[in-house]
């Protein structure tokens, strides 16, 4: 299914998608959207949001490098992709980035969710119509941040159930 689904999309790119998916590429880099984290940590001051992002973002590195797949064939690429392909780095950081942003615009964890999920999405998309992931890598990838997400924001109820409140070094109440 992988490779139908890639030979597909490889035999209707045209000249202004391509355009597009670059930038909707960008926009899902694990630089812009660790910058956009840190804008909402710093407007927020909070630095939990930060500590997730990170965190996930090591953990599916250390998880890329052990499951180690590979990537399509090189000569489908319309980008240079870096390390291995499994989990998608740029849908894993859309997941939580998109997340975190879109809580913090909204101030509503429930509203906030459908950008991220259309982020997410369009980042996925976009690595898979550049050739650079097999469609298993980006569903692996959304899962992973999903999954991470979850957690953190359990964690989150579970320490304000206790009326727990974590600042950063040197805040006071």
């Amino acid at each position: 299914m992988d490779e139908r689904l890639l030979a597909a999309l490889a035999n209707h790119r045209r000249p202004a998608l391509v355009a597009i998916a670059r930038i909707v590429t960008r926009i899902g880099s694990p630089l812009v959207m660790g910058l956009a984290v840190d804008v909402v940590t710093v407007r927020a001051r909070d630095w939990r949001p930060a500590a997730v992002y990170l965190s996930g973002l090591l953990v599916r590195h250390r998880l890329a490098m052990v499951v180690a797949r590979t990537r399509p064939p090189q000569q489908g690429w319309l980008e240079i992709p870096k390390g291995p392909s499994l989990p998608s780095r740029h849908t894993t950081v859309a997941v939580p980035g998109g997340l975190l942003i879109a809580e913090q615009l909204t101030g509503s964890p429930r509203v906030a969710l459908g950008v991220p999920a259309s982020l997410a999405s369009a980042v996925g998309a976009s690595r898979l119509y550049l050739g650079v992931h097999w469609p298993s890598d980006v569903a692996a990838g959304a899962a992973f941040a999903a999954l991470w997400w979850a957690i953190f924001k359990r964690g989150r109820r579970r320490a304000r159930g206790r009326g727990c409140t974590v600042l950063p070094p040197g805040v006071s109440r």
